[in-house]
């Protein structure tokens, strides 16, 4: 184990690497004894074109700065549209998070003994469908076929309206509301099914 007051990073251009120089440290030995020194030049070398991370793969491992960059054409490149669509779905995706928590409430909300699969069936579609309806205008956009506006921004408006809208349409429990009408006829379904399936 190797510790040290101060450090330096000393480039070698002509070598192409850099190497490393530890000053005012202690070393602790293999037999357990304590050593001192003044300056200390590692022996390992670090090639300077070895890069430590592996190539990015595509714009959905770029940052926010770099996806706008890209998209703009600031970059000293054409303005890109994959690039675009990935900047605005990530911007959509996270500015809906409050409308699934707005959806949870109405699909919270039940009468005593009624039975909860019909709102966890209904959320999971409900997520589902919108998640791959963002991916569908997400490719969209990429294509150049819709701008980001039009193809992602409608999506998540649409979402967070009729979010919204069920929030403010159920008022509280057992009231009447149009998640509770849909609901009550899954129950008068079931019900129906469950009879036809019973005993002669």
């Amino acid at each position: 184990m190797v510790t040290a007051a101060r450090g330096l990073v000393e480039p070698d251009p002509a070598a192409g690497r850099v190497r490393i120089v530890l000053l005012d440290g202690r070393a602790l030995t293999r037999g357990g004894g304590l050593l001192r020194f003044e300056r200390l030049q590692m022996a390992q070398d670090f090639a300077l074109d070895a890069n430590p991370f592996r190539p990015r793969d595509g714009p959905r491992e770029m940052t926010f700065p770099e996806l706008w960059a890209r998209a703009r054409g600031r970059d000293g490149f054409p303005p890109d549209p994959v690039h675009a669509a990935e900047l605005h779905s990530r911007l959509v995706r996270a500015l809906s998070m409050p409308g699934v928590a707005l959806l949870a409430v109405p699909l919270g909300v039940a009468r005593k003994r009624t039975p909860g699969w019909p709102r966890l069936l209904i959320a999971l579609a409900a997520l589902a469908g919108y998640h791959n309806a963002l991916n569908v205008a997400a490719g969209l956009s990429a294509a150049g076929a819709l701008g980001p506006v039009a193809a992602l921004w409608a999506l998540g408006a649409a979402f967070l309206g009729l979010s919204g809208a069920l929030y403010l349409s159920t008022p509280g429990q057992g009231a009447r509301s149009p998640l509770q009408r849909l609901f009550r006829a899954a129950e008068a379904l079931t019900l129906a099914v469950g009879r036809r399936k019973g005993p002669a």
